[in-house]
């Protein structure tokens, strides 16, 4: 019997293994240029610890003394209610520093996605993944400019919908980074679409 559950032990064992060789290694990712892509962490150099988020304040310290980079953005894992006539749709997707449509290769089908080269400018703005556009706004080219009502727990005490000036639509693709989310620590990746990107707020903590 120990021989018996041994073997199969190492059977499983090895087809977790090829499974995740198989995806993360052998697919391509869904991402333009993907062997350029670096995944940057903060480390404490005293205790040696590396920090799960970055300041946004410590990211614009990396930009001004980095040289080895053609751009680098800052994101964060983020999730909507979207009202609609019938129910509220939970939707997911990231806020994100403007460089981020730059490095990632993201274009607009429609509209433009965020500059930010002022801390007033695309606040209170929503780019739509395509995806999202196409189920639950009929594709409708007349929807950039519009705003749409959103709610989110972040906006709390203040409670009901919260108006976003629709700024953009996305191209594919449009998916995650692997990356966890959430207060449960899910994991999320290439195989979840990204419905919305959110201009990251000043004081905010990300990847």
């Amino acid at each position: 019997m120990p021989a018996l559950v041994s073997i199969t032990l190492g059977i499983g064992a090895s087809t977790i293994l090829f499974s995740l060789i198989k995806g993360v290694l052998l697919a391509p990712l869904p991402y333009p240029e993907v062997e350029r892509l670096v995944l940057l962490r903060a480390r404490n150099t005293r205790s040696g610890e590396t920090r799960p988020f970055v300041s946004l304040l410590d990211f614009r310290d990396w930009q001004r003394q980095a040289s080895s980079f053609d751009g680098m953005a800052l994101y964060r894992w983020s999730q909507l209610d979207l009202p609609g006539e019938d129910s509220t749709e939970r939707i997911q997707g990231l806020r994100v520093t403007p460089e981020f449509f730059r490095v990632m290769g993201l274009s607009a089908a429609l509209g433009r996605v965020p500059r930010g080269t002022t801390p007033e400018e695309d606040t209170g703005v929503i780019v739509l993944g395509r995806n999202l556009w196409d189920r639950r706004f009929g594709a409708d080219p007349n929807l950039v400019g519009e705003t749409i009502a959103v709610n989110s727990w972040r906006w709390l005490p203040r409670l009901g919908s919260v108006p976003h000036q629709v700024l953009a639509v996305i191209d594919e693709p449009s998916r995650f980074l692997p990356m966890t989310s959430g207060l449960d620590e899910r994991f999320v990746g290439v195989d979840d679409v990204v419905d919305f990107w959110l201009p990251l707020e000043r004081n905010e903590e990300a990847l």
